[in-house]
């Protein structure tokens, strides 16, 4: 009893150290096979890793763009 609730506490407050870890693990397992196949067309990889990164992160704020833009146009049409 006490052994799980302290193994949920400890996993409750390590979720800050524990998350971006699992994050990146994750993200290196999906896009190592893209980086394989940038290797193979002699693109190195931290280069084809920069770009990947890069490509992932405009993606995100490229979309977070859009939801506040189409927010916007929406609270602007309902002010007038």
């Amino acid at each position: 009893g006490i052994f799980i609730f302290a193994s949920v506490y400890t996993l409750y407050f390590a979720r800050a150290i524990a998350l971006p870890i699992v994050l990146s693990l994750l993200l290196s397992f999906l896009l190592a096979p893209i980086v394989r196949g940038m290797k193979q067309i002699k693109i190195p990889e931290p280069v084809s890793s920069a770009l990947l990164l890069a490509g992932f992160i405009g993606k995100i704020g490229l979309s977070f763009y859009r939801r506040i833009l189409g927010e916007v146009r929406i609270t602007s049409l309902q002010i007038s």
